[in-house]
């Protein structure tokens, strides 16, 4: 199957219909250069494509919070808790798309608490979050250090 889809976006525009010798959109009943008119960017995709494109977008690389931003998202509605001797972590319930979640963490680095979030698949395991954020704040303090005036 395929479908219409605007790059960068986090859902498909609409499925597409062989119609003849054209492609149209089962919604909209109009062709791709037709949808070009109105946005050059839409293209025709297969599923497995747009899927691929839609994580690229959806996804959000590591970012450091405050503890009350972390403490506040931890009240919400998760998923996937888990508290181990390396950290705590925990998804929000709410896809931000196909199978795109917030991910949040909070571990000691250097005998200081760390939280931090991100966008990636839902199937990433407990150690897999705190070992991104982990990595992340690390090669952030190690790059940090090595800045020179």
């Amino acid at each position: 199957m395929h479908y219409f889809y605007i790059p960068g976006s986090y859902s498909v525009l609409e499925p597409v219909q062989v119609d003849g010798n054209q492609n149209r959109g089962m919604n909209s009943g109009e062709t791709l250069e037709q949808l070009q008119i109105q946005n050059t960017q839409i293209v025709m995709l297969h599923m497995d494509d747009c899927i691929t494109a839609i994580r690229a977008a959806a996804r959000m690389p590591v970012e450091v919070i405050s503890k009350s931003t972390f403490d506040l998202f931890r009240r919400s509605k998760i998923m996937d808790e888990c508290q181990s001797n390396l950290g705590c972590s925990f998804k929000c319930r709410e896809f931000n798309a196909a199978d795109i979640v917030t991910c949040f963490a909070a571990l000691v680095m250097n005998d200081q608490p760390i939280y931090a979030t991100f966008r990636d698949v839902d199937s990433l395991t407990h150690d897999e979050i705190l070992s991104r954020a982990r990595e992340t704040v690390e090669t952030t303090l190690t790059a940090n250090q090595n800045v020179h005036f």
